[in-house]
């Protein structure tokens, strides 16, 4: 109950690995950083998601549409497969970013099913 009370409340979700909701976990894709965040950008355009950004040092793909403010980390993981965090940031659409972030990552999963590791 006190979940959900807090959802309701939010500005501010994120995907983690170890998240209590399975639908809010972080993806772990069998592909290399350069490529999957071009297919992640390619995906955000198709969505048309606005200001893409990608800083290709710290592998971090920036973007907002409608309020929300999205930002992707892409981490080097183990066996040459890279882990998608997301995180989602709305404060003028108070207990809706979840819902934005659980979309985001059922997209993801969707385009990347063929390639997604369980570790």
């Amino acid at each position: 109950m006190c979940d959900k009370i807090k959802a309701m409340f939010e500005t501010y979700s994120q995907s983690s690995s170890i998240h209590k909701d399975p639908t809010l976990r972080s993806l772990n894709i069998k592909m290399g950083e350069s490529i999957l965040a071009d297919k992640i950008i390619d995906i955000l355009k198709e969505l048309k998601y606005k200001e893409i950004r990608y800083n290709n040092i710290y592998n971090e793909i920036f973007t907002k549409k409608a309020g929300y403010e999205v930002t992707i980390h892409l981490l080097a993981s183990s066996g040459g497969s890279t882990t998608i965090e997301v995180s989602v940031f709305a404060p003028e659409h108070r207990g809706k970013t979840r819902k934005a972030l659980r979309f985001l990552l059922n997209r993801f999963k969707e385009e990347f099913k063929s390639y997604i590791s369980h570790e």
